[in-house]
């Protein structure tokens, strides 16, 4: 369950009403309803003589960096019969030729994604481009953006020229769609959106077969003209320069002219909800593997997006509606009777201004999709009978407020990145922006009380009318027909609903704290100033102060390693268990309550712990968000690691829930595990890179989520639940406390909730004995993804931070050198638990003409960077992207910089074996990497086994074809 989001618009139109209920002021003195709501106070927001919109804010996270986003205010929407594809054209031309520009002039931070397409997009009515460049210092150290980027950003608003040659290279072909979405998307799309309507506008978001007019440079510039206008976009800036010399700056570096006609842009709207309208949708699909869907979706009036005190309040009701009825659904979830797997509501926003308020559900295994409809109708009527009842909404608003009062607290961790997404959701006028998280804990606390049951009442009133319900499922499934949907949906009017009986627990997650363990030594680390302390069971603490004493975070985070996962179990027939287990644990109750009334009441309280388990490790991770919240985390800890009780029925569920949403074809997983890792039952292809955790302090082993559909049947709930107790020895593990340490404060939760865990046996994980010694080529059919060549070659290397780095550099060299043009998949990986190092290429290609001269290709540009003949361009820039990748992995690793600095020193200490601030010597590290260090690295891997496998959709006699 995702709490206190709010999907899509959440506003009411502005007007002149009264602010009183009776004698209450609704607004509680904080001013009218149309009192407008301030945004980023510190942001600089204004217009230039043109009249191109801009929005400045100064943000050193990361330092050194500033984003520069162009957003305009339409997109495919807005495209004629014979301009159909367009939009997606011209912002393809548009940001190839700035992408160009921004690389030739040394500017663009060489990050993977800074050299593909996900920098921009565009979809129904906007278009949005996105940059990274270095920051410059000048001789009066002052920080700016560099020129020749703010000349290329200027370019892009006015100045951008098309070619038939531009036209030819994106491969744009009258008649080809290439729309990503499918028909029945599109057909779902078309229905909520009233586009039998032709005057609603979004007809033109269908698949069209045939596009009757050439695409041409002409028309295209008169596509760009009609919309790049400056009464039509807005620049962005965020990042660490000087914010007062930029702003003063914009009038004489944006010379987009200013537009002789007003802007004719049309706003679309749907017609408005009519009371008992219905209607359905059945959608089938051949290819579907995932359970039955169903999507409810309630019509409701327009409302305008302002931000105002009204939009304000609506927006508070709208979050205390979702938050409530969430809980109620979770509630059902836990029990076993619930025919329903998952659910997803809220608002979601279509057209202009108008929106729907959604139910999203999949049908559970064993139960029915009329089970499902009815159970998300009852509560539906329990709410337009009998409304909230006063125990729920005054439960609801202190863990909304907690939740606002932590947005203020980590306000100053927020990424340049995140205030460009809030500037963009202002200019676009998409929802109500609520950014200034001081003012809005602020008037939470003054409207809170003014807000009442029966207001929260009145409000979920309106939700539900004017229905569309859509079904996805696959052929096979037995479905209802539109009949008997309507016949459902008439019953549940008339049924007997009972009304809403809200528990109140007297919520403790511990009845009494267990007998205290001791803290046998206490140590401090030079290097970097942190406690250790070794605890009388075994495990060991490290404790880091990173809060300065004017800082108000209070925060403390928690990362826990320990070695060993699922590769050590030895018994094939345990495998599929053991890794299945990981899974389990996500599900299981923790303590006395179950896992869905912990979630509720700690996300109100602060606290929150998340344990893995991977091949070759077990985390866990987790945070109090105050000093008083603190003794919640270490009594959660506690629980995790002593919680006996499991319920083998929920397990038995869990396996059949997972098994009935299984979509995935392991025809090419078990031919490449054969391949590369000898069959060996741990591995299998998507688990080929399992980065370690020092890989910028995330790990993407995945080896406990793929299955094979035969795994099912070998999973045994019993081995599964018996590893999990053997996954939760203490001395195993290492756990790593960093923010604002209080020591007097801290030691007797670790003596009564670490120290007093019981020891049980070591989980040691069995070697991996090495790739087998590869044929000459090995071929196979691969239905789930596009035909192509897989190469690896790999060596053994035992793990130092030096070629860490070096490893690092060359991923993103070839990454650079390869990705501009080739869409080529390319990982440099190496893997500390099984002592290589790898360098792995997926190359789509042809697999008949095309594989020989590719693999070539491939081989002839390695073998250039182990003979020395390297780009000092691209070399730089590879070395600039890994620091950015490593500043941000410290810097934001899990919301700030402390969840950085602990999965780090638990890294060092935990795993390695290295020196606990280790990792921070990695930028010098990095910054000393060479091209000769390059050129052995390229060198050894060729030298290493290599792999070579042709994957291609069913093709008779391949193997003669392409040999």
């Amino acid at each position: 369950m995702s709490f206190f989001i709010i999907t899509g618009a959440c506003g009411c139109k502005s007007n002149n009403q009264a602010t009183t209920t009776g004698t209450q002021d609704v607004y509680a003195g904080i001013g009218k309803a149309t009192d407008p709501i301030p945004l980023v106070p510190e942001a600089r927001i204004g217009t230039l003589p043109n009249g191109l919109k801009y929005y400045i804010l100064k943000n050193d996270k990361p330092k050194g960096r500033a984003f520069l986003t162009l957003v305009v205010n339409a997109g495919p929407l807005f495209e004629k019969d014979d301009e159909q594809e367009f939009a997606h054209c011209v912002k393809e031309i548009a940001f190839k030729a700035i992408r160009k520009q921004l690389q030739a002039n040394s500017l663009l931070s060489a990050t993977k994604d800074a050299f593909n397409s996900s920098n921009s997009s565009t979809v129904f009515d906007e278009t949005i481009y996105n940059f990274e460049v270095p920051i410059q210092t000048d001789k009066n150290n002052i920080k700016h953006i560099p020129q020749k980027a703010i000349n290329i950003f200027n370019s892009l608003t006015h100045a951008i020229k098309f070619s038939q040659k531009d036209i030819d290279d994106l491969g744009f072909m009258p008649g080809k769609q290439k729309e990503s979405w499918g028909l029945a998307m599109h057909r779902v799309d078309s229905i909520l959106t009233d586009c039998s309507q032709h005057s609603c506008g979004y007809h033109h978001q269908e698949v069209i077969q045939k596009v009757t007019k050439v695409v041409t440079p002409s028309k295209l510039k008169d596509f760009y003209n009609k919309w790049y206008r400056t009464d039509n976009m807005a620049l962005v800036f965020v990042g660490d320069f000087d914010d007062a010399l930029l702003e003063a700056s914009l009038t004489s570096n944006f010379h987009a002219p200013s537009p002789n006609t007003p802007l004719k842009r049309p706003a679309y709207d749907l017609s408005l909800p009519k009371k008992g309208h219905l209607d359905a949708i059945i959608i089938t699909d051949p290819d579907q593997y995932t359970p039955i869907k169903t999507c409810l979706y309630y019509k409701q009036r327009p409302k305008a997006i302002d931000n105002n005190l009204a939009a304000c309040r609506q927006y508070f009701i709208d979050m205390l509606i979702k938050y409530m009825l969430s809980e109620r659904f979770d509630k059902k979830s836990s029990k076993t009777s619930t025919p329903y797997e998952y659910l997803d509501l809220g608002h979601i926003t279509t057209a202009n201004l108008s929106r729907y308020y959604m139910f999203n559900a999949w049908v559970k295994e064993g139960s029915t999709l009329e089970e499902v409809i009815k159970s998300l109708l009852e509560e539906k009527e329990r709410i337009l009978r009998y409304g909230w009842t006063d125990s729920e909404v005054e439960m609801t608003k202190p863990y909304i407020m907690s939740h606002f009062e932590r947005d203020v607290i980590n306000y100053s961790d927020k990424s340049s990145s995140d205030f460009v997404d809030i500037f963009l959701k202002h200019f676009l006028a998409k929802e109500n922006v609520i950014s200034n998280d001081q003012w809005k804990l602020m008037a939470a606390k003054e409207m809170f009380p003014t807000i009442t049951t029966k207001d929260l009442t009145n409000a979920a009133k309106d939700f539900f009318d004017d229905l569309t319900i859509v079904v996805w499922a696959a052929e096979k499934d037995k479905l209802l027909s539109k009949e008997k949907i309507y016949e459902i949906i008439d019953e549940a009017k008339k049924s007997k609903v009972s009304p809403p009986v809200h528990e109140v627990i007297d919520y403790k997650l511990l009845s009494k704290p267990p007998k205290p363990g001791s803290i046998v030594k206490e140590s401090i680390d030079i290097g970097t100033g942190a406690v250790m302390l070794d605890l009388s069971n075994g495990a060991k603490v490290i404790l880091k102060q990173t809060v300065k004493k004017d800082n108000k975070d209070s925060r403390i985070v928690l990362r826990a390693l320990a070695k060993g996962g699922t590769m050590a179990v030895t018994d094939k027939d345990d495998i599929p268990s053991a890794r299945f287990a990981s899974k389990v644990l996500h599900n299981l109750d923790i303590g006395q309550y179950s896992r869905k009334v912990n979630n509720i009441r700690l996300t109100g309280k602060g606290s929150s712990l998340q344990t893995d388990i991977d091949a070759f490790e077990r985390s866990l991770q987790g945070y109090s968000s105050s000093a008083k919240d603190t003794k919640d985390l270490f009594e959660l800890i506690y629980l995790r690691f002593t919680t006996s009780k499991f319920d083998l029925s929920k397990v038995k569920d869990l396996i059949e829930s997972d098994k009935t949403s299984y979509n995935y074809d392991p025809a090419s997983t078990i031919a490449l595990n054969k391949v590369l890792y000898d069959n060996n039952p741990h591995f299998n292809i998507w688990d080929s890179n399992i980065h370690s955790r020092l890989d910028f302090l995330e790990s993407s082993s995945t080896l406990h989520k793929i299955f094979e559909m035969s795994d099912y049947s070998k999973i045994n709930p019993e081995r599964a639940l018996k590893f999990l107790k053997e996954c939760f020895n203490p001395a195993d593990f290492t756990f790593v406390f960093v923010g604002n340490i209080d020591l007097k404060m801290l030691k007797p939760h670790i003596e009564t909730y670490i120290a007093s865990i019981p020891l049980s046996k070591p989980l040691v994980n069995q070697k991996f004995e090495g790739r087998p010694t590869p044929s000459k080529m090995e071929i196979f059919e691969r239905y789930d993804y596009k035909p192509g060549v897989h190469m690896l070659w790999a060596i053994e290397a035992k793990y130092s931070l030096k070629l860490k780095a070096v490893s690092k550099v060359l991923d993103h060299y070839i990454n650079i050198l390869f990705n501009e043009f080739k869409p080529y998949e390319v990982t440099v990986d190496l893997n500390p638990f099984i002592d290589e190092l790898s360098l792995n290429i997926f190359a789509p290609c042809d697999p008949i003409s095309g594989f020989k001269k590719l693999t070539s290709e491939v081989l002839n540009d390695i073998q250039k960077i182990a003979l020395g003949n390297i780009d000092a361009y691209i070399f730089s820039e590879s070395k600039e992207s890994v620091q950015h990748l490593y500043e941000s992995a410290i810097l934001f690793g899990g919301g700030n910089e402390a969840f950085g600095i602990a999965k780090s020193y638990a890294c060092s200490a935990a795993l390695y074996n290295t020196p606990l601030g280790e990792f921070e010597r990695f930028p010098s590290v990095c910054q000393a990497v060479s091209k000769e260090d390059l050129k052995g690295l390229a060198s050894q891997l060729l030298k290493g086994k290599y792999y070579q496998i042709i994957s291609h959709p069913k093709i008779k006699n391949i193997k003669q074809l392409i040999q």
